[in-house]
């Protein structure tokens, strides 16, 4: 989240937020939690914590490539992929082909093209409905791969 504004933190966050609300669906989004730029905790510390736990405790990780070089967003997925999350990704079509790198195109379980949308809000309609579905064959026991 290094470098964006807090609409770009949270604006997309919301969006999914309020999808899941209709498949009874905990979404844990870092901004919630976390005062990003303030001086009063060990910001970096407690954020690698909070996110290390929550990706292996959770059954399915959304993410956003909006910002493509973002170590963090690559460790996250990485750390999903090792603990065989199923790991949904959104990005605009034109980043991913020229600027994620190859790795996360692989670790990666299906991607979300937001320019194939008419709106930027039915595409988390759609993310979220795809979520719910690994959610209940990840709850029967079954691996998604």
């Amino acid at each position: 989240m290094s470098g964006l504004t807090h609409e770009e933190m949270t604006g997309w966050r919301d969006a999914i937020k309020t999808e899941s609300k209709f498949y009874n669906m905990k979404v844990i989004s870092p901004p919630d939690y976390f005062m990003y730029g303030c001086d009063c905790y060990d910001e970096d510390k407690e954020s690698f914590v909070f996110d290390t736990y929550w990706v292996k405790k959770s059954d399915v990780v959304i993410v956003n490539m909006n910002s493509p070089k973002s170590i963090g967003t690559a460790q996250e997925v990485m750390l999903a992929y090792e603990h065989n999350k199923p790991i949904i990704m959104i990005s605009n079509k034109d980043i991913w082909d020229s600027e994620v790198n190859p790795w996360l195109k692989h670790e990666v379980t299906t991607v979300f093209f937001h320019e194939n949308y008419d709106n930027d809000y039915s595409i988390y309609e759609d993310v979220v409905e795809y979520a719910a579905m690994y959610e209940r064959v990840w709850f029967k026991g079954e691996e998604y791969m």
